[in-house]
């Protein structure tokens, strides 16, 4: 997983780290025009962004390295995996989504009148809180019209690093304006498939089974995962349902045209509130 690549346009040559690259400028500037750093070696690169920890190029898509190239290896045939130019960043912190995941697993054994009298409470909450907000809001508003224009810059950094909102989506409950977006999913677990660098949970919840997808971008990211997930079928065995809420981005399945979702960290999924290598640990003993 290189994180330089060699940016060429025209008779300009510069070396771009992964990490400086943002994914505006990569669209519009990098994109297509990156290559391996490696002397000879022709090979293009993309970028793969996540969310918590550091970027890195991958080779693009069926392009290859020059054999004497340090990151030269064999493609196999027919091999399942992801597009990873279309990987996404998810822009949310690690406490946001532990909390969001959490609270959508406390969610999924409540009942419908439990949900509704929380809702009613968060309602109400709110509603309290909606002056002091206001005012607030007024506050920043008047600081950006009347500061210096550092002052400004930072009102604005402040505003980009607030977290957009999550939406959770029982997978009965997906629909298509869901497509290319993250969601926060949830339902019970039906089967698990492992392979090399490949993993899926097919999820169901009322009459819908949806695919949720872990491909070479996820274990590129957490490569500790591998061997894990059969895990789950065991533990499913031993538990009977048991739940599972992830972040994930929603696509189209280029197979059947099916909604499914991938999910890029091991962060970002739980199985009945636990993270898969603490099930593998509770199972070892």
């Amino acid at each position: 997983m290189p994180i330089d690549a060699v940016y060429r346009d025209g008779n300009k040559s510069v070396t771009v780290d992964a990490n400086d690259v943002d994914s505006k400028t990569y669209l519009e500037k990098y994109k297509g025009k990156l290559f391996c750093s490696t002397d000879n070696c022709n090979a293009r690169l993309s970028l793969v962004f996540r969310a918590s920890r550091p970027n890195f190029f991958k080779t693009w898509r069926n392009d290859n390295h020059n054999e004497d190239c340090l990151h030269y290896f064999d493609r196999v045939a027919d091999r399942t995996g992801v597009n990873v130019e279309n990987v996404i960043s998810l822009a949310l912190s690690e406490a946001h989504k532990r909390r969001a995941l959490k609270e959508a697993y406390a969610q999924s054994k409540m009942t419908e009148e439990q949900i509704e009298e929380q809702k009613q409470r968060r309602k109400s909450k709110r509603r309290k809180n909606s002056v002091t907000n206001r005012k607030r809001n007024n506050s920043r508003v008047d600081i950006a019209l009347n500061s210096q224009e550092e002052d400004t810059q930072e009102i604005e950094q402040f505003q980009r690093r607030k977290s957009p909102s999550l939406y959770k989506r029982n997978v009965d409950n997906l629909k298509d304006s869901d497509i290319g977006k993250p969601r926060l999913i949830i339902g019970q677990v039906v089967d698990t498939v492992e392979k090399e660098d490949f993993a899926r949970i097919t999820v169901k919840h009322g009459n819908k089974i949806v695919s949720v997808n872990f491909e070479e971008a996820f274990f590129a990211n957490s490569a500790n995962f591998k061997g894990l997930f059969h895990h789950i079928k065991k533990f499913k065995g031993s538990q009977g349902n048991i739940t599972f809420t992830g972040i994930g981005e929603v696509r189209r399945s280029k197979k059947d045209g099916e909604i499914e979702v991938a999910i890029y960290s091991g962060d970002d999924f739980y199985i009945e509130g636990k993270r898969l290598p603490s099930i593998a640990a509770l199972l070892s003993h």
